[in-house]
């Protein structure tokens, strides 16, 4: 959904990380922007510790791409 909206507004978007990636970090996120993806550490932020740095971009990564029909159903 996140990158759907990303595309759609032309706007970044960030979601926590799926557990995989984030390994038990709960400062980890995805930033979405178009059609790229990356981990980023937002522990900085005023959302993490308070201190009201910027997110840190880890690196960029690939995830597997699902196609949804109407139904939410996986194509």
């Amino acid at each position: 959904m996140a990158l759907k909206l990303s595309k759609k507004f032309n706007c970044r978007t960030i979601i926590n990380a799926p557990e995989f990636l984030a390994k038990g970090d709960p400062y980890y996120s995805l930033i979405i922007d178009g059609e790229k993806i990356y981990l980023a550490d937002d522990s900085g932020t005023m959302w993490g510790d308070g201190e009201g740095n910027e997110v840190s971009i880890i690196r960029e990564i690939e995830l597997k791409k699902y196609n949804f029909d109407e139904y939410g159903e996986k194509i």
